[in-house]
């Protein structure tokens, strides 16, 4: 009888540590997600900002052809294509 009852309370004590590894392995790897995810979300704020100032800057060179394109016709328009 007390030998069943010392191999019970063995068998709870390495269930107890086996339960501490892997809780402990669980709120690591969270962390790590954690550390990561903040990772991510900061390169992709900075791919936006570098995306959101590209297009401003497209939109100026768009702008800059069309006012050109404009002003050659017009110049055709004046003096014609002599």
């Amino acid at each position: 009888m007390i030998l069943f009852l010392v191999l019970s309370g063995g068998i709870m004590i390495l269930a107890l540590i086996i339960n501490n590894m892997i809780t402990s392995w669980h709120t690591d790897q969270l962390k790590a997600f954690q550390i990561e995810e903040v990772g991510l979300r900061n390169r992709l704020d900075s791919a936006i900002d570098k995306q959101r100032n590209l297009l401003i800057e497209l939109r100026n060179i768009k702008a800059e052809i069309v006012n050109c394109k404009n002003m050659i016709e017009s110049q055709y328009m004046d003096d014609g294509f002599d």
